[in-house]
């Protein structure tokens, strides 16, 4: 008998380590690993934020873009991303950041439906980012958009099929 014990070539898996069980961005469309996931949360322009009048203006702004399909993909993906700058830079002492919470669920609905897969993909970033950021503060929005979400784990799903 030999000592020396062989890899194996499957990876092992914890009860949680998602990282390990999700294909990287390069091979497959619309799937990322935890890593890529968690980096993109902070992968946004810096904001400041001074005064509850600017974030609602902002906020404003953003519904406004997200909310038409017919806007330029570009501008809604940077919309999407303007809504993690606002958090990052404080939005969430700001009690006017949770009336609009309630007013984005209908955008956001638009946004994970779109047919470009960046918007999608920022939409997902953007939702997460709002649920870990505010825990149960953002439970009404992130049910809002459950069915929604679990509907494009059915888009993933086929790229494990091949």
């Amino acid at each position: 008998k030999s000592a020396t014990k062989r890899a194996s070539s499957v990876p092992r898996r914890g009860a949680f380590s998602a990282s390990k069980s999700v294909p990287s961005t390069t091979g497959q469309a619309g799937a990322v690993d935890e890593e890529t996931f968690s980096r993109a949360f902070r992968d946004v322009p810096t904001i400041n934020l001074f005064s509850a009048r600017e974030l609602e203006e902002q906020l404003t702004a953003i519904r406004e873009t997200i909310a038409d399909a017919n806007k330029d993909w570009s501008k809604r993906v940077e919309s999407l991303k303007k809504v993690r700058s606002l958090l990052i830079a404080g939005a969430s002492g700001f009690d006017e950041l949770y009336v609009h919470l309630r007013l984005l669920e209908q955008p956001f609905q638009t946004s994970v439906k779109d047919l470009r897969s960046q918007v999608v993909r920022e939409a997902c970033y953007t939702i997460a980012y709002i649920s870990e950021q505010l825990g149960h503060k953002a439970d009404h929005f992130a049910e809002q958009l459950l069915n929604s979400l679990i509907n494009l784990i059915q888009n993933s799903a086929k790229e494990f099929v091949n």
